[in-house]
């Protein structure tokens, strides 16, 4: 845990020149069917104004452009199966970075169970029914939990959240990978639903009791969110959830809450090492995009070590 703050403290206070830059990469989605294309973008740490350029490559199919910031993988005509796209970034002062994703081509992408209380998707939705407890089996254990009731000083950043979360992609990952390796993000709810959820009725069956003492339970016991948690084990889980990964989101603005849910979705296909250094690479993956999102807005770029941050439970 000290090598982790430590690590994030040099990020903030080195000059720029005097380490590694941080790239980061991010997939639109991490499943096409074949003959498809998938976007990819690079973002990285460097001071506004760097001069950057970027060299794309991939283990198969095409990469159009190859050398800028975002880039559309064209699978053509490869095979079903796992492609590596990889881009190595350099910049003034000699300073260079790389990062990769990996995509699947398949044969058929199928969409979640429609299931009206399952809303399976990319980021792994799901609807956390009072009563009912998470599958065990994740990989990765994520929440949205809201604070309070909503009111007029937070309920657009409630419903701008919300609406982002149900607007994910439907692709059932779980038809690909197995559940060790995926992120699963839930939303305490009081009941099921009997239609397909919009944000209206999240908000009206949230279950505000059950997000509290989730958050009560990590010792959050101030501010009304939204928080999004992720963990390596349930919240609830009798010996607690260990390391854990804390966004509150209530300093960022609603324009960029879309893109930031997009880019939380992104990494958090990503991330299939089932290990704690794992959650510290998440970390330091949403630090570096985040300064990108924010880009203009100062308040928030000055607060991402607070809007960020690795909290060992009990704490």
């Amino acid at each position: 845990m000290r090598f982790l703050l430590l690590l994030v403290t040099l990020i903030v206070v080195l000059p720029w020149q005097a380490r590694a830059m941080q790239v980061v990469c991010s997939l639109d989605r991490p499943v096409i069917g074949r003959g498809k294309a998938a976007s990819v973008t690079v973002f990285t740490d460097a001071p506004a104004g760097t001069k950057l350029t970027y060299r794309w490559s991939a283990t198969g199919g095409a990469l159009v452009p190859p050398d800028a910031v975002t880039t559309t993988w064209i699978s053509g005509r490869a095979a079903a199966g796992h492609y590596r796209l990889a881009v190595r970034v350099s910049g003034g002062g000699g300073q260079a970075g790389a990062c990769a994703v990996d995509v699947l081509v398949a044969d058929n992408v199928r969409s979640a169970p429609a299931a009206a209380d399952s809303l399976g998707s990319e980021a792994m939705r799901d609807l956390l029914v009072r009563g009912s407890d998470e599958r065990a089996g994740y990989g990765l254990y994520s929440y949205i939990l809201l604070g309070a009731r909503p009111d007029d000083g937070n309920r657009a950043l409630y419903q701008a959240v919300l609406e982002a979360y149900l607007r994910l992609d439907d692709t059932d990952l779980r038809m690909y990978f197995p559940i060790r390796q995926l992120n699963a993000t839930f939303v305490p709810v009081d009941t099921a639903p009997t239609a397909a959820p919009d944000t209206t009725w999240v908000l009206d069956h949230y279950d505000y009791a059950r997000a509290r003492s989730l958050l009560v339970r990590l010792n959050i016991r101030e501010g009304d969110g939204p928080f999004i948690i992720s963990a390596l084990r349930p919240i609830a889980a009798s010996d607690g959830p260990g390391l854990y990964l804390r966004q509150d989101l209530s300093l960022v603005p609603v324009s960029i809450v879309p893109e930031w849910m997009r880019l939380f979705r992104s990494q958090t296909t990503q991330q299939r090492v089932v290990q704690q250094r794992a959650l510290g690479s998440l970390a330091l993956q949403l630090h570096t995009m985040l300064a990108v999102a924010a880009t203009g807005l100062p308040m928030v770029q000055s607060a991402a070590g607070t809007i960020i941050s690795l909290v060992k439970s009990g704490s």
